[in-house]
Formats: structure tokens, C-alpha cells, sequence
């Protein structure tokens, strides 16, 4: 079986539109002794979370339904697929025989996908995990037992050629079974390569009882393969390691960082004659007795709750999971109940606009206690404005009020500002409350989903708590979180710890301007849309178009679909659907010189041409 995962489809259709949806043979099928799949991976995911679930639900219905062999399953993918090949291939190396990524995988370390990266590295050890997350080879290690084809043309200007070196690089220097094939003059196109690629990965068998595992992850849910399986770490938003290797049967020794369990579940012939193993754990001997073919090393936390493998946050997390939102409806204050239905139809609109279905919206009056165990919960207002959220409130380490918000026994006073946070359900064992509570409507306003880019589809956070209020950095400023009143992580047993919450700096960010929640019915003066409306430059070649249409600026961008924006002062204009801004920026003299946008990377200057 060839799994071969689709590449990035700017146009995103249905997905009776997508590519080779209505294609009955496959060419590879029908020249090799094979069968092809390939997995819509619910389509620009990234092939992260939904997505990678996604690939390995239809690689096992393929098992369930075709006389596949289970030594022979391969993975191969171009573009976002050839990503997608290093993500899936690497978070479940115990399923393939071989894998060829082609022209995909990146580390935004080394480059921005397309171009060789400028950014400065990372100030805090928080930062660089989040960018290590984001990595297309921070599993690579994984990826002892299945060998791999990488193919990429020297001329791509799409995806850099330099990811392809960096990763094949690292692999070589670690010994692993990596061939490289890069095609001189070739760019993001059909290589003709597909054919071969079959060839090579039809001579590979899967290596199913290795004697030696290795283990890289940067969650639980990844850390888990052949008969190794991390239970838990001891700090969160660090790196988990295990180097396992079988000395001799009944005799194993265990390599780790950032463990505090695991189990080891050995195929017999490595058990030895006891129901016990011999395990020397980073340089101590333990002697431990087997159950049902498991042993069990180190302790999990003692704690009700703990952070286990699919149920450790962070804030994206919550749509891995069945999940339905909840609209508060509660609020004395009208204002605050429009902005709460205002960002409940926002995320609607955008969740159907990428996954093409609608999505589960409840008023927090009609949930029932059937939908609390059945769904993880996204709460739209706390306590005083969703009944839900103020039913489970005593079971909640989150609270609300109009003077600042406090996050496990901690208190940021803030104003106008807004809570998001993830924390296991009091309802349900495996699902989420993913709790958006604020200080005022004007708070509310401010509230940006932490789930996903809904064009790109990669995760957005590795946080498990933020709180946001006005702030807006200047043009130049990459971290996306920097505006951010608060952030952090919980750790193993679901608690707050100064050492994992990141706190902004008052003074540095009190010259950056305020925004204020506008009011419901305000519209831009005349005059400033006239002072908006022109032409900017992103970058050289690269023009924006401002021009205004029904008493609004309209963005052009190049290639892409014009984006509506509502103002919000007459400075600041805002896209309603993904909560992007542009602002408009003068000099002393009060002249427009350009404006201050919101990007994926961060906030960017463009100049008025």
C-alpha cells in the first residue's frame, strides 16, 4: 500500500473538487503490483492534528478493506505532502516500511519555506519549543527503522531546496538510511519521479521488533512507538527523549531526557525466560516484573489530573476532538452578547471556509449534560455571560471580573482584556473546556481563536493559556505573541508555575498603540478613508491595493481574493473574518506613510507608494 499525500490547494474547494477525486486508475497502481490511496487529510491541514488523524483513519480502512500487507505500507508526498510525509511518517514510524518526501518539509530556522530565513533565533526557551513544534523534522530522530527517499529540484522557489540539505544532513550524521536525489534546474513541478519512487519504496519491509528505539517528540502523542511508550514528562514545553535498546533478552537499557514514565512492552523474544526485566534507566538498575507483557518505569504524577497523550493541551488542541461552541447568552450587558454571537458566526464562517462543514453552535442554554460528556466545549463568556461556563466555574481554575483575571491562584489586573485557556473537562475523562472569558465587552472584542491559520492550516500556539487585551506591536515585530498581556503553560498536573508563564513588558509596549473596541455602530470618517486609500508596497514588487467600497477599505492583494475590512477607528481597519488588521501609519507632519499589517510572520510595514 502507497499512501501519497496531496500538496497545498490554494483554492481549497469541496472536496469533490480536489485533485484526482474522479480519477478511477492511478498510474502507479496500474503499473506496479501495488494499491495507491490517497488521503484528503482534510485538505490544508498541514497534515497536523485532524490532518494526520485523517491519513492513518484511511490507511487503516485501506488495511480493513483491501488484502494489504501490513510489512509493506509506505508514505510518500509532494509539497505540503512531502511535509506531511516527514510529519506522519515520523509521529508513526511503526507503521511504514519507507518513506519519500519530495520538495516539502521545513524548519523556519533555516528558511520561511520559500527563502532562506533572516529572523533573528529565539530569546526564550519557550520561543524556540514553539518553533521546534512547527518544525517538519523535529520527530526525524524517530525515523531509525524506515528509510528514506528525499527529492527536491535546486530551482524550486516555492519550497527551498536548502530544507531538503538541512534534513538530510542531520539523518546522514546520525547514521540513518537516507538517500538524497536533488534535480538540477528542476522547480516546483511534476519531477517524473513517481514511478521510480514506487520502485524504490516496493523493495523496503517494514522493521517491526527493532532491538533499539528511538524516541523525539515534542508531545506525548507523539512519543510512543514499536514497544516504548512515554506516560509522562516532567517539564512541559520541552523536548521528550528515549534512546531504548535491548541488550540482551530480558536485559534493556533506557536512555532519557524529560521523562518521568514510560512503559516498555517488549515482543517475547526479547523478554527473556522471567516475567521481569532487568532495565538500567539513565545509569540505575531497576528489577521490574512484568504485566500482561508491560513493564512499567518511573511514576505518573499523583495529582487527579495530569497531561496524558491526547489530552495535553495546548489551545489547539480543543479541535483535534469532537467539540461544539457555546454561545453565552447570559450577560446583562447587550454589547457583550453581540460581540460573543459576533465571534461565534466569525468562527463559523471560518471554520466552513476551510473544512467546507459546519460546525456544532449551541446557545449555553440548550446544552445538555449528554453534550457536556459528548464534546469537548468551547465556551464563548465567563461565568456572567455563559450559563455553561458559570456552571462548571468551582471546577475551573479560571476567574473573571471586571479588574483583572486570575489563572490558577495568579491575578493580572488588566482591563478591557480577555481570557483564553484549555483544561481538561469536569464532564468528560477525553475531552476539553476551552474557556474565552473577559473583563468587558470591550475585552471581548479582542478575543483571536488560538486554534489555527484557517488558509494554512498549521497551529498557531503551543500555549495553553493566553490573555489578550488592545496592544498592537509595531511593523518589524515577528513574535506574534508579543502583544500578549500573559501566556504560558500548564504542567504535567495541570497547574500554573511562574517558570512557565511569559509575561510582557509594561513599560517597552506602553508606546505601542491602544486599540479600543469600537462602538456598534461607528464608520469611518470621509477623510480617512480618502488619507487610506492608495497603493502600498509589502515588499519590493509586491503591491497592495487600498481602495474603499461601501464606506469600507478593501484590500487587494496580488493573486489573491480582495479582502473587506470594518473600521475600527479611523485609523485601523479590520478583516471581520480572520481578525487581521492594517493601520494606518503617519509622520509628524500628520502625511500617511504607510501602514502597519498583520502576517502570518508578524507585523509588517508596508510603504505608501
Amino acid at each position: 500500500l502507497i499512501a501519497f499525500l496531496h500538496g497545498f490547494n490554494p483554492a481549497n474547494p469541496e472536496y469533490i473538487g480536489w485533485w484526482d477525486v474522479d480519477r478511477r486508475h492511478h498510474a502507479v497502481a496500474d503499473a506496479r503490483p501495488t494499491i495507491v490511496v490517497e488521503p484528503h487529510g482534510r485538505g490544508n491541514t498541514q497534515y497536523l492534528g485532524i490532518g494526520d488523524r485523517d491519513v492513518m483513519r484511511c490507511i487503516s480502512e485501506a488495511k480493513r478493506r483491501f488484502a494489504v500487507d501490513e510489512e509493506r505500507v509506505y508514505l510518500t508526498g509532494e509539497s505540503m505532502g512531502g511535509h506531511g510525509t516527514w510529519a506522519i511518517a515520523s509521529r508513526h514510524p511503526d507503521v511504514f516500511a519507507a518513506a519519500a518526501p519530495v520538495y516539502g518539509g521545513w524548519d523556519f530556522r533555516i528558511t520561511d519555506v520559500s527563502s532562506l530565513s533572516s529572523e533573528p533565533p529565539p530569546k526564550t526557551a519557550m520561543s524556540a519549543f514553539a518553533l521546534e513544534s512547527r518544525s517538519s523534522f523535529s520527530h526525524a530522530e524517530n525515523l531509525l527503522h524506515v528509510p528514506l527517499l528525499v527529492i527536491h529540484g535546486d530551482a524550486d522557489a516555492a519550497v527551498h531546496v536548502e530544507n531538503s540539505r538541512h534534513a538530510v544532513k542531520l539523518l546522514q550524521r546520525w547514521g540513518y538510511d537516507i538517500q538524497y536525489h536533488e534535480m538540477p534546474g528542476w522547480a516546483h513541478e511534476d519531477l517524473g519521479q513517481r514511478l521510480a519512487i514506487a520502485d524504490w519504496l516496493l523493495q523496503h519491509r517494514r522493521v517491526s521488533e527493532p532491538k533499539t528505539v528511538r524516541l523525539r517528540s515534542t508531545d506525548l502523542a507523539g512519543a510512543s512507538a514499536y514497544w516504548v511508550s512515554v506516560r509522562a514528562f516532567e517539564n512541559p514545553a520541552e523536548i521528550v527523549r528515549v534512546n531504548a535498546q535491548v541488550l540482551q533478552p530480558g536485559v534493556v537499557r533506557v536512555d532519557s531526557t524529560n521523562v518521568a514514565a514510560l512503559a516498555l512492552n517488549l515482543p517475547k523474544p526479547f523478554r527473556g525466560a522471567d516475567d521481569k526485566l532487568e532495565i538500567i534507566w539513565n545509569g540505575e538498575a531497576h528489577e521490574i516484573g512484568l504485566n500482561g507483557g508491560e513493564a512499567l518505569l518511573g511514576a505518573a504524577p499523583k495529582a487527579a489530573l495530569s497531561k496524558r497523550p491526547g489530552l495535553e493541551g495546548p489551545l489547539p488542541a480543543v479541535i483535534a476532538t469532537p467539540f461544539a461552541v457555546v454561545v453565552g447568552t447570559t450577560s446583562s450587558d447587550l454589547r457583550m452578547r453581540e460581540i460573543i454571537q459576533a465571534h461565534a458566526d466569525a468562527f463559523a464562517r471560518q471554520w466552513l471556509d476551510w473544512q467546507k462543514q459546519p460546525i456544532r453552535v449551541l446557545k449555553d442554554t440548550e446544552v445538555s449534560r449528554d453534550d457536556e460528556r459528548a464534546y469537548s466545549l468551547i465556551l464563548l463568556g465567563g461565568a456572567d455571560a455563559n450559563a455553561v461556563t458559570k456552571r462548571l466555574a468551582n471546577k475551573l481554575p479560571f476567574r473573571v471580573s471586571r479588574d483583572g483575571i486570575v489563572v490558577d491562584g495568579r491575578k493580572f489586573a488588566v482591563a478591557d482584556a480577555v481570557l483564553q485557556a484549555i483544561y481538561p473537562s469536569p464532564a468528560a475523562p477525553d475531552r476539553y473546556v476551552y474557556v474565552a472569558a473577559a473583563t468587558s465587552p470591550g475585552g471581548m472584542y479582542f478575543w483571536r481563536p488560538q486554534f489555527v491559520n484557517f488558509v494554512q492550516g498549521f497551529p498557531v500556539t503551543t500555549f495553553d493559556w493566553i490573555i489578550q487585551d488592545g496592544r498592537r506591536p509595531p511593523p518589524g515585530t515577528t513574535d506574534t505573541h508579543a502583544a500578549n498581556v500573559a501566556a504560558g503553560v500548564f504542567d504535567v498536573s495541570w497547574r500554573r508555575q511562574d517558570r512557565w508563564t511569559v509575561l510582557r513588558d509594561e513599560a517597552a509596549v506602553s508606546h505601542w498603540t491602544l486599540r479600543r473596541a469600537p462602538t456598534k455602530d461607528f464608520v469611518a470618517s470621509p477623510a480617512a478613508l480618502q488619507a487610506a486609500a492608495g497603493r502600498y508596497e509589502l515588499f519590493p514588487g509586491f503591491v497592495l491595493t487600498f481602495r474603499i467600497e461601501n464606506g469600507n477599505i478593501v484590500v487587494d492583494v496580488p493573486g489573491e481574493a480582495s479582502i473587506p475590512t470594518v473600521a475600527e477607528s479611523d485609523s485601523l481597519f479590520v478583516d471581520p473574518r480572520s481578525g487581521n488588521a492594517v493601520e494606518i501609519l503617519r509622520d509628524d507632519a500628520g502625511n500617511v506613510i504607510g501602514a502597519s499589517v498583520d502576517s502570518p510572520r508578524g507585523i509588517v510595514f508596508a510603504k505608501r507608494l
